[in-house]
C-alpha cells in the first residue's frame, strides 16, 4: 500500500494552535476526502510515524496495514482518522471525548464516508456522545448524525491480545459484507476441544484479576448423585 498523505484539518480541539499543529500533522490520511468508501475513526494519536509521514511502518501501523489488505481496502477507498486529536495525556477522559465529538462529526459528514468503523472504546464514545460496550456496537450498524457506523477492537488492544487482529479483519469484511457472521462470534466465545486451544486458554487466563465461572450438568441441580457435568464456562466480563 502506497503512503497516505496527511493533512490538516483547522478545527479548533481546545488546546493551544502550537500543540494543535504539532498533533495535526499526522491526525489524518487519506488520498479520497469525497465520499471513501470506509472512514475509519482510530481511537486517539499514538500511531508513530517513519519520519516521511508513513503510518504503516511502525508499531500498530504495521497491523492497520495488514488488516486493510486483507480487507481488500484499496488506498481509494479509505479515510483513516482520530477520534480525538489532542489529548491531555496518555490516557483519553471523558472531558477528552466530549470536546473532540463536535469535531469529529463535523469532518466525517464533510467527507461522507458510505461507512464508519470506530476502533475502540474511546472512538465509539466520541461518535455516540455516550459510553457504549463492543457487545453494543459489534456486527450492527448504527446512524447517528447520518453516518451509518459499526465498532470493532481498537489497534492497541491487539498488543494485549494478538488475536485481535483477526477478529478486527472479520469484523471489517462483515460489515463490507464480505463474509457472514458465526453465531458465536458476537460473544468472542472459542470451543476448548484441543490441547492448542487449552493452552491458548492458559494463557488468557493467566494474568486475570477477576473470571466468572458457569457449569452445565444434566440435572436442574447440580448436587445430585446423578447429575453429570457437561460443559465448564469461563469468562471475564
Amino acid at each position: 500500500m502506497k503512503l497516505l498523505q496527511s493533512f490538516e484539518y483547522k478545527s479548533n480541539c481546545g488546546k493551544s494552535s502550537e500543540t494543535r499543529s504539532l498533533i495535526q500533522h499526522y491526525c489524518l490520511y487519506s488520498t479520497n476526502k469525497n465520499n471513501p468508501k470506509v472512514a475509519i475513526v482510530i481511537d486517539k494519536p499514538f500511531l508513530a510515524t517513519n519520519g516521511n509521514g508513513n503510518i504503516f511502518e511502525n508499531g500498530v501501523g504495521i497491523y492497520l496495514q495488514e488488516i486493510l489488505l486483507k480487507c481488500g481496502l484499496k488506498e481509494d477507498d479509505i479515510y483513516i482518522t482520530y477520534a480525538i486529536k489532542c489529548i491531555s495525556n496518555l490516557k483519553a477522559g471523558a472531558k477528552d471525548c466530549k470536546i473532540a465529538r463536535t469535531h469529529l462529526i463535523e469532518e466525517l459528514k464533510e467527507i461522507n464516508p458510505e461507512l464508519v468503523i470506530l476502533m475502540g472504546a474511546d472512538s465509539v464514545y466520541t461518535f455516540f456522545n455516550v459510553r457504549r460496550n463492543l457487545k453494543e456496537t459489534r456486527f450492527r450498524f448504527i446512524e447517528q448524525d447520518g453516518l451509518k457506523a459499526t465498532a470493532t477492537f481498537s489497534l492497541s488492544s491487539i498488543y494485549i491480545d494478538p488475536s485481535n487482529i483477526q477478529h478486527i479483519i472479520n469484523d471489517i469484511k462483515w460489515a463490507l459484507g464480505q463474509r457472514e457472521l458465526k453465531p458465536l462470534e458476537i460473544y468472542n466465545i472459542k470451543l476448548v476441544n484441543d490441547i492448542k486451544i487449552l493452552n491458548e486458554f492458559f494463557d488468557w487466563v493467566k494474568d486475570k484479576k477477576c473470571i466468572s465461572l458457569d457449569i452445565e450438568t444434566n440435572m436442574l441441580s447440580p448436587y445430585t448423585k446423578e447429575s453429570k457435568l457437561l460443559t465448564i464456562g469461563i469468562g471475564d466480563s
